[in-house]
């Protein structure tokens, strides 16, 4: 077998590192709908009714 369960859990652990990286920067990510709509707030609010 050339590829052990070694390796297999480590590609895992990537995959899923990646995966919450990219939520973060794309969470914090600043908004690139125009300024019309964003009512002078250039940054996302936690508020999701808001």
């Amino acid at each position: 077998m050339v590829l052990g369960v070694h390796t297999y859990f480590w590609a895992e652990v990537v995959f899923w590192a990646l995966i919450i990286l990219l939520g973060v920067m794309f969470f914090f990510a600043p908004r690139v709908l125009g300024p019309a709509s964003e009512n002078g707030n250039n940054w996302r609010t936690l508020n999701c009714w808001g």
